[in-house]
């Protein structure tokens, strides 16, 4: 094997001079041992390429998510990582694969990853780099966890290569949730917070269309301050408003928000813990003299008791449970969600104003 196929087939990986580099390394990595007997001992999947827009200081904590991400969605993962540690105009390369076993008795699963660390000069380095490394017969996801503000030229290029962009950088994301070349735009909060806005949703299935419509008051503490927190915080509000029809009138973030709605106001308040968990701690909802709490039994066990009040009765609680997807799961739903997604679309503007 050339020496230089050998050196990117490292960790620490290789200086990048053609994309070309690439593709000998991958045959050279699934090239069979010589003199094997018997059948292949493993399946190369690709059901997409997956694009991982991030710092090289970050890598290790992405690599996590992308390990549980795999079983999920087998892909060619490429990782574009900027390092400003790296001269202007260099990119080193690393190729490997991560496998793993589906179920006792069947043959190891192996996709492929591809690394890229460097500072390039202009973002089209990038392009020229990634446009042949991707397999152009699978639709290609980007998962984006940089200030969008700060590398506007690469997140354009990843607008441009991509099918689907998942935000996933904080409040700022938010920002950003507009087109973005062909790409669908969505940002992982949204993914993240499923569970629990299915369950804000069920306390109102079995009452009549005027008590949603009633609500002056949501209540909502997290947690914690993370920007994580925050950004479900915003998702679950503004999944609300956008449902409902509220409008915006008034804003002291990070603690109020008031909305329109009809005839009536609806104001919402903001509380953050200081625990270093993360996730929603209670989410309470009046509509006059209906009370809809959905609060979070002790913390670290994903369960919550559901109230469901009115004037007269109290409806016997239930307890669910919803813990917040990790990153690898909602990462998956985002990846294979729908594209057009009517609740997200009135929901993202909501959420873009109030961060």
């Amino acid at each position: 094997m050339p020496e230089g196929v050998m050196a990117i087939l490292t960790p620490e990986g290789a200086p990048l001079t053609d994309p070309a580099q690439v593709e000998r390394a991958l045959a050279a990595l699934w090239k069979p041992p010589p003199n094997e007997a018997g059948e292949d001992a493993l399946t190369r999947v690709c059901v997409g390429n997956l694009l991982v827009v991030g710092r090289s200081s970050d890598w290790d904590h992405l690599a996590r998510s992308l390990g549980a991400l795999s079983p999920l969605y087998p892909s060619r993962t490429i990782g574009l990582l900027v390092d400003d540690q790296m001269p202007a105009g260099d990119v080193r390369a690393a190729v490997s694969a991560f496998c793993y076993v589906p179920r006792s008795g069947r043959r190891q699963v192996c996709c492929e990853q591809i690394v890229l660390r460097g500072r390039p000069r202009e973002a089209d380095d990038f392009h020229r780099t990634l446009l042949p490394l991707l397999d152009g017969e699978v639709p290609t996801m980007c998962w984006w966890t940089l200030d969008p503000a700060l590398y506007a030229a690469l997140f354009d290029v990843a607008g441009t290569l991509g099918d689907r962009l998942i935000l996933d950088c904080g409040l700022g994301g938010l920002r950003h949730l507009g087109p973005a070349g062909n790409c669908a735009v969505r940002e992982l909060g949204w993914y993240r917070t499923a569970r629990w806005r299915d369950l804000a949703a069920s306390m109102f299935d079995v009452t009549a269309p005027r008590v949603p419509a009633a609500i002056d008051r949501v209540e909502i503490e997290m947690a914690g301050p993370s920007d994580v927190d925050r950004v479900d915080a915003v998702w679950l509000i503004a999944f609300l408003a956008g449902q409902l029809d509220w409008q915006q009138t008034r804003m002291d973030m990070p603690n109020f928000v008031e909305f329109r709605a009809g005839d009536r106001s609806v104001t919402v308040a903001f509380r953050f813990g200081q625990g270093s968990r993360a996730g929603l701690r209670s989410l309470r909802i009046r509509a006059g003299d209906n009370q809809y709490d959905m609060v979070g039994l002790p913390a670290g066990t994903g369960q919550y008791r559901l109230t469901e009040c009115d004037a007269n009765i109290c409806q016997l609680p239930r307890c669910v449970h919803a813990a917040p997807l990790a990153a690898a799961d909602a990462l998956a739903l985002a990846f294979n969600g729908r594209r057009c997604d009517l609740a997200f679309s009135r929901a993202a503007p909501i959420a873009a104003r109030l961060a």
